[in-house]
């Protein structure tokens, strides 16, 4: 996947190994906060899970920075988090979403997350120029639907569990090589629950180096641009 390193405000084009895309869940460093998530997941039929965090893997081809993504359903909706970019002894970050599809949630989690592509910026920074100051990165997200632009999701990366614990996650899940895998950390908490809105717009944002990487994406239903 071709990106552009951020460093110093300058962009260097640098071409990352995709070989696995992992998905998690329920990974807050504030358990209560995160059974309000399970409960939160329970009003729409969604069973609780056995363990968290909990690892979802997904296909590789479902990750994309395009500005538009195609789902089958309408209630699909976002959530704004940070991604990892493992490669070699080097980690590299930037802001995704993980499109979920709501309906077949209920039914199975990890199925409702393969349903959907994997949205992701195509900007990154050094995970070393961000790590001594984790905490202070700022997660946000915007929905845009007939209501209108509003604020969805705005929280800090020290709400989520910390880079190490995240990928030693995924090493206790699985016996892969976690070499050009990709891990999605899990999400802030919403303001007003699922929202199913047609433009979501995405930023990580770092107060410290003064700087931010965004992406906005535009989903469009397959379901609803057949004839009734």
């Amino acid at each position: 996947m071709k990106v552009s390193l951020i460093k110093r405000d300058k962009a260097q084009p640098i071409e990352l190994q995709v070989n696995r895309v992992y998905c998690i869940g329920y990974a807050g460093r504030n358990q209560v906060k995160v059974r309000e998530h399970i409960d939160e997941l329970a009003k729409i039929g969604v069973s609780a899970p056995p363990r968290t965090p909990t690892v979802y893997p997904v296909s590789t081809y479902l990750l994309t920075d395009a500005p538009t993504i195609m789902a089958q359903g309408k209630e699909t909706s976002g959530e704004v988090e940070f991604v990892l970019f493992l490669q070699g002894d080097k980690t590299y970050v930037s802001v995704g979403s993980d499109q979920t599809d709501r309906d077949l949630e209920k039914v199975s989690i990890v199925k409702s997350k393969q349903m959907c592509e994997k949205v992701v910026a195509n900007q990154v920074w050094d995970y070393d120029d961000v790590r001594e100051h984790w905490d202070s990165l700022i997660l946000r997200a915007w929905v845009t639907d007939e209501k209108g632009k509003r604020l969805y999701q705005d929280g800090p990366a020290a709400a989520l569990l910390p880079v190490p614990d995240l990928i030693n996650a995924v090493k206790r899940e699985t016996d892969q090589n976690l070499n050009g895998a990709v891990i999605y950390s899990g999400t802030v908490p919403t303001h007003e629950g699922f929202v199913f809105a047609k433009t979501w717009d995405l930023e990580l944002e770092d107060p410290v180096l003064k700087r931010k990487i965004a992406h906005r994406y535009e989903v469009k239903s397959l379901e609803q641009e057949m004839k009734a």
